[in-house]
């Protein structure tokens, strides 16, 4: 792929899609969505300042055991309202709680990863917020959003997580 095409939806290591708490097609990865029975409506209680929310994200990425966050030493995570730009190949962004984009773990350390995109999660503080109903929701969440979008770093699918982990499938 040249540097300045951006990557076309469902190219493995790409861009992932992946819509947690739905169903997915086969090659679909590193999306995000809220839970089918989620949603909160916006209630207030849920909604934190942009620099709470980092510091929900910050505490959640130390909760994970350190010899796999170790190996997040290229991975960024941004946090923003909603899906921007970064999304647009896709169908339906509207609701995205998360997104990987990049290439995984296993193709950055091939000899084919040079020149690839970075790696990046994205949470979209909006969409999180609007599936939770109390700042204990929240958090959940967040965490829940966060390691699924790094389990798309170490090459798990959405039909793997589905099957290894559903709950945060």
């Amino acid at each position: 792929m040249d540097r300045g095409q951006r990557p076309g939806r469902g190219q493995r290591g790409e861009i992932g899609e992946c819509r947690r708490g739905r169903h997915r097609a086969p090659g679909q990865r590193g999306l995000s969505r809220p839970p089918a029975q989620g949603g909160s409506g916006g209630l207030r209680e849920a909604r934190v300042s942009r620099e709470r929310f980092r510091s929900l994200a910050e505490a959640e990425l130390a909760a994970i055991p350190k010899p796999l966050r170790d190996l997040l030493v290229n991975v960024a995570i941004e946090v923003a309202d909603a899906p921007g730009e970064e999304a647009d190949d896709l169908e339906s962004a509207d609701d995205l709680m998360g997104l990987y984009t990049g290439p995984t773990r296993a193709e950055m350390l091939s000899a084919d990863a040079h020149g690839s995109l970075p790696a990046k999660v994205y949470l979209y503080q909006e969409n999180i917020e609007d599936s939770a109903r109390s700042r204990e929701e929240l958090r959940r969440e967040v965490r829940l959003t966060l390691r699924h979008e790094l389990a798309h770093h170490f090459g798990f699918d959405d039909e793997e997580l589905e099957r290894v982990w559903p709950e945060g499938a």
